[in-house]
């Protein structure tokens, strides 16, 4: 729910909206024009080609626009939500933080669209693991969407939804499971069927439920949001890889190897043909590795584990914490096998890697 609609001339005054047609109406519709071709150009996988254009669409606004006109609000959050898409904190941050702070001193801007710069702006503080900036503004969102809204609106339920997932992030399980089952219990009743909020919430619980070791409440969870994203998403989807990946790991805890085996081979044939994804990828290969082990297929397991290690190496880099721990793997794998030299070699890579972390 990073998203506010474009508000060109609805939420403005009328004072404001005859200043801005007489005298600037050409600037509106090049800020427009420069807008959807931004848009474009970043759907289509061309981001550093769109960021000029997004400048030039701000630009354009910042000489058309009173500096606290509503129209701002628009501006600045929907360039900031490209920006952020992307991953491109340092770019989007600022511009939602002036978004905000026009939203915040403008009586004539709608608290929903506040709301929803609050809700983008917390969202990216929660990626980037500064929960107590994004709690507070989860907080605010969802007092002003309850107010205007009501308590089962599914925008409330958005709202909820990535406030668990800062609490669980924080590791505040309690706090996480309160807002994703009142999101659920919103989303049953107020969504379409095929709507893919639904079968999101079912894994995000799902998956807290895992972290917990409540498998038996875990493992329904993600089954229904397996098979309620199996008819929505496409097969080559990987969102639907990430709920594969979320019900292998509950097998995998179960014991159940048959069956977490084929859910991680589904999920890393999918990441294989995606762009972007070589992280999950080399996580559901160090999972795959683990399950082989288990099942005493130490060769399988050797492969997952070093194809992990070097997608990871090519990646994120050779001193990451998370290749310490696949070497670690990688070690106990020698280890049953009977390579004492190189299981040692291996974990003194693994703890190498762990004291430069801890460093």
């Amino acid at each position: 729910m990073k998203t506010l609609a474009k508000i060109f001339a609805g939420i403005i005054a009328i004072s404001f909206l005859v200043t801005i047609l007489g005298k600037s109406k050409l600037n509106l519709e090049t800020w427009d024009a420069l807008d959807e071709q931004a848009q474009r150009l970043s759907d289509s996988g061309h981001y550093e080609q769109s960021v000029p254009i997004s400048e030039k669409e701000l630009e354009v606004a910042r000489k058309t626009l009173l500096p606290n006109d509503p129209q701002m609000v628009t501006c600045l959050n929907n360039i900031a939500l490209r920006y952020d898409s992307h991953g491109d904190v340092a770019r989007a941050e600022p511009l939602y933080v002036q978004a905000l702070a026009i939203a915040r001193a403008n009586p004539m801007v709608r608290a929903i669209e506040k709301a929803t710069v609050m809700d983008n702006l917390a969202v990216l503080y929660r990626d980037q693991e500064a929960y107590d900036k994004g709690e507070p503004l989860f907080k605010e969102a969802l007092a002003i969407r309850e107010k205007e809204q009501g308590t089962n609106h599914p925008e409330v339920a958005d709202t909820l939804h990535n406030l668990g997932g800062l609490y669980a992030g924080k590791g505040d399980d309690a706090q996480a499971e309160t807002m994703y089952v009142r999101a659920l219990s919103i989303r049953e009743y107020a969504l379409k069927a095929g709507d893919p909020a639904l079968p999101n919430t079912l894994r995000s619980l799902g998956r807290l439920y895992d972290r917990q070791g409540d498998y038996a409440k875990a493992e329904p969870m993600l089954k229904r949001a397996l098979k309620l994203h199996e008819g929505i998403l496409k097969p080559t989807d990987t969102d639907l890889a990430f709920t594969m990946v979320s019900l292998a790991s509950v097998y995998d805890h179960l014991e159940d190897y048959a069956q977490a085996e084929s859910l991680y081979k589904r999920a890393i044939g999918i990441q294989e043909l995606a762009a972007g994804e070589e992280t999950e990828l080399a996580t559901a290969l160090n999972n795959l590795g683990l399950v082989y082990q288990s099942e005493g297929k130490l060769a399988e397991a050797e492969q997952s584990l070093l194809r992990s290690i070097k997608v990871r190496e090519k990646t994120q880099g050779s001193d990451n914490a998370e290749l310490g721990t696949a070497f670690s793997n990688l070690a106990g794998i020698y280890h049953d096998m009977g390579r004492s030299s190189e299981a040692e070699k291996a974990q003194q890579r693994a703890d190498a890697l762990s004291q430069q972390d801890a460093g």
